[in-house]
C-alpha cells in the first residue's frame, strides 16, 4: 500500500524505518499510523512541569506495542514467514495479531490467564489468530511458548532487536523536537516490566550523541516505576506487612527480567532512580489520575465484565503516580521538566471477553496443551497452511 506524505509525517515507524535499516516496501505495507504526540504541562507539582509522551491514544491498538508489531511483522513479511509465536501479557499479543492479520501470517499467542481479561477481541477474531490462555507462572508460559516454537519451527516474535529498535524511535522523535526548539526534559519516566522501553530509548540516545544529533550532556535521567508486587529493579521496596501485595497491573509482570543489567547500566550512565508505588496510595489516587488523563483526551477504557478492575490498563497511570511520589520525595527537584511515557491505557470499554482456542486451568496438566498443540506440529512438519 502506498503511503502519503501525511502518513509518513504521522507514523514514527515510517519516518525512521530507513534509519533502522528495515525494508521500505514491507514497512509501508504493514504500517498503520503509529502516531506519537507530546501533551505539554498536563500537571504542575511542587515546581515540576510534567509533560506526557502519548504513545497510546492514536496507536492502532491503543498501546505503544503497535510500534513494536509494525517492525516485527514487516520482518516476518520480508522473510516469507507463514506463522510466528509470541508470549505476552496481552498488549504485544494484540498488536502482533492486529498487524499480521491481512498479510497471510498466522498468529500463535500465549497469554497468562491473569491478564486475559484485558484482551480486546477486535484484534483476535481473524481465523489466522490462535489464542492460548494458560494459567501458569510467567517463566513457565515463556518456556511453553518457546517449546511450541521449536516443535513447529515457527519463530518467536518479536525479537530482542525489534524490542530495542521500536524504543529507539522515541529517541529519534524527541531529538527532532528538541532541534525544533521544544524544551528539553530533565527526566523521562516509564512503568517497567522487562525494561525494553528505557533500554532501547537510551541505546537511541547513545547513537544520536555519537552522531552529534542529541544535545550534548542533555540526556534525561530515568525514573523507572514499578508496582509494589513486582519490582525487581527497585533496590528499596516499600515495607510489606501481612500478605503479598496484589498485582495491580498484570502486564507489568516480568519477575526476572533478562536484560536487567542493561537497564541498570543506563541508570549508572545517565542517572536516575527506580521506585515502587505503594498499592494503597495508588488506588486512592487512581480516580484523580483517570480524570486528569480524560481532561487531556486520554480515555482509560474499562472491561465491563471484570468490575473489580476499574480500568483495562494501568501502566500509564502507575507511571504518573510514581512521578508524583518522586517529586514529593525530592528525587525529582523543583524546576525540573519531566516527560512521562504513556505507553498504554487508551481503548474503548470492552464489553465481551476474548475467546481462547485453548485454555489451561490452574492445576491442569500441561500435557493437555501439548496434545492440542500436536495438530500444529504435524501441519508445520508437512508445510501445509493452517
Amino acid at each position: 500500500m502506498n503511503k502519503t506524505a501525511k502518513d509518513v509525517a504521522q507514523s514514527v515507524v515510517l519516518r525512521y524505518a530507513a534509519r533502522l535499516r528495515y525494508s521500505p516496501s514491507e514497512i509501508h505495507a504493514v504500517s498503520i499510523a503509529e502516531t506519537v504526540d507530546i501533551k505539554t504541562a498536563v500537571l504542575e507539582r511542587r515546581g515540576v512541569t510534567i509533560d506526557l509522551l502519548d504513545m497510546s491514544s492514536r496507536a492502532h491498538t491503543g498501546t505503544f506495542k503497535a510500534l513494536l508489531a509494525a517492525l516485527a511483522v514487516a520482518d516476518a513479511l520480508r522473510d516469507g514467514q507463514a506463522a510466528y509465536v509470541t508470549a505476552s501479557s496481552g498488549n504485544t499479543a494484540e498488536a502482533m495479531a492486529a498487524y499480521a492479520t491481512g498479510h497471510g501470517i498466522e498468529s500463535f499467542l500465549f497469554v497468562p490467564a491473569v491478564s486475559a481479561y484485558k484482551l480486546d477481541r477486535r484484534w483476535l477474531q481473524s481465523a489466522g489468530v490462535h489464542l492460548f490462555v494458560l494459567d501458569v507462572p510467567e517463566p513457565q508460559l515463556k518456556q511453553i511458548a518457546a517449546g511450541f516454537s521449536r516443535r513447529t519451527g515457527w519463530p518467536m516474535l518479536p525479537t530482542h532487536r525489534h524490542q530495542i529498535d521500536s524504543n529507539k524511535l522515541r529517541a529519534y522523535y524527541l531529538a527532532d523536537r528538541y532541534r525544533g526548539g521544544a524544551p528539553l526534559h530533565d527526566w523521562t519516566v516509564q512503568a517497567l516490566s522487562g525494561g525494553y522501553g528505557p533500554i532501547g530509548f537510551y541505546d537511541g540516545i547513545r547513537e544520536l550523541l555519537s552522531e552529534g544529533d542529541w544535545p550534548a550532556d542533555q540526556a534525561p535521567k530515568l525514573l523507572g516505576v514499578q508496582q509494589q508486587a513486582v519490582c525487581p529493579f527497585v533496590e528499596e521496596t516499600p515495607e510489606r506487612t501481612g500478605r503479598q501485595p496484589a498485582i495491580l497491573e498484570p502486564t507489568l509482570y516480568a519477575t526476572n527480567p533478562k536484560h536487567a543489567d542493561d537497564l541498570r547500566r543506563a541508570v549508572r550512565e545517565f542517572g536516575g532512580h527506580c521506585l515502587a508505588v505503594d498499592n494503597q496510595s495508588y488506588l486512592q489516587r487512581e480516580p484523580e489520575l483517570v480524570r486528569l488523563l480524560a481532561d487531556h483526551g486520554l480515555a482509560c477504557g474499562r472491561a465491563v465484565y471484570h468490575p473489580e478492575q476499574p480500568v483495562v490498563e494501568r501502566s500509564g497511570l502507575i507511571a504518573l503516580a510514581g512521578t508524583q511520589d518522586a517529586i514529593d520525595q525530592g528525587i525529582i527537584p523543583s524546576g525540573s521538566r519531566v516527560l512521562v511515557n504513556f505507553t498504554g491505557g487508551c481503548c474503548p470499554d470492552l464489553t465481551e471477553p476474548a475467546t481462547a482456542e485453548f485454555s489451561l486451568q490452574a492445576g491442569q496438566p500441561v500435557e493437555e496443551f501439548w496434545a492440542h498443540a500436536a495438530l500444529y506440529q504435524r501441519l508445520a512438519d508437512s508445510n501445509n497452511p493452517v
